[in-house]
């Protein structure tokens, strides 16, 4: 058992065996991200609009498919809180007025749908979510979390959770500036950023 060409070759064959399994056998592993600022508006009765970017990561061989996105919002003591819902992807867009101030505007491109994945790929996505029912982003902390439902189980990816502070101008602007009318237009959206 000494026999050094014999140790190589079970190394070989586990090294081997175990680079099999990574690139061809591993189920899908889906991760998500988050991106680094998120846009808020309110409906005229209150419901809270979220928009942002996320990414998948499919860290898996095999392919995956994220079926839903789920999330709450909720101040960081707990006292309030609401789930969030997905409500459409949205496609942000550069426009814009010349010699005015630039505004981040978002359109409408689809509504909520399985987004799939081949093995070790990645997809970013433009979403919106609404709050189950109307909540008022006040001055405070809060928590924002997102999980996706993965796979035909609709078995849980990854939860991220991430801390927002809005300032009394923030909340402000939101209810003055971010609301939109009885038809459901909005011209602008507070942009936060998790800290």
């Amino acid at each position: 058992m000494n026999d050094p060409s014999l140790i190589i070759s079970i190394l070989a064959f586990a090294v081997s065996a175990v680079t099999f399994y990574v690139n061809l056998l591993k189920r899908a592993d889906l991760d998500l991200v988050v991106g680094d600022s998120m846009g808020f508006a309110r409906e005229h009765d209150g419901v809270l609009l979220l928009m942002t970017k996320f990414t998948v990561i499919n860290k898996g061989a095999l392919p995956g498919a994220l079926v839903r996105m789920l999330g709450s919002i909720s101040t960081k003591d707990g006292s309030r809180k609401t789930n969030l819902l997905w409500n459409y992807f949205i496609e942000h867009k550069d426009v814009g007025k010349e010699g005015e101030t630039f505004i981040p505007w978002h359109t409408y491109a689809g509504p909520a749908d399985v987004i799939s994945l081949p093995g070790r790929a990645t997809v970013t996505k433009g979403i919106q979510l609404i709050t189950e029912d109307s909540f008022d982003l006040t001055e405070g902390d809060y928590v924002i979390e997102f999980v996706g439902l993965e796979g035909p189980k609709r078995r849980e990816s990854r939860r991220v959770s991430l801390p927002v502070h809005v300032s009394s101008e923030a909340a402000q602007y939101l209810r003055e500036e971010c609301t939109a009318d009885p038809e459901g237009d909005f011209d602008n959206s507070l942009r936060l950023t998790w800290s």
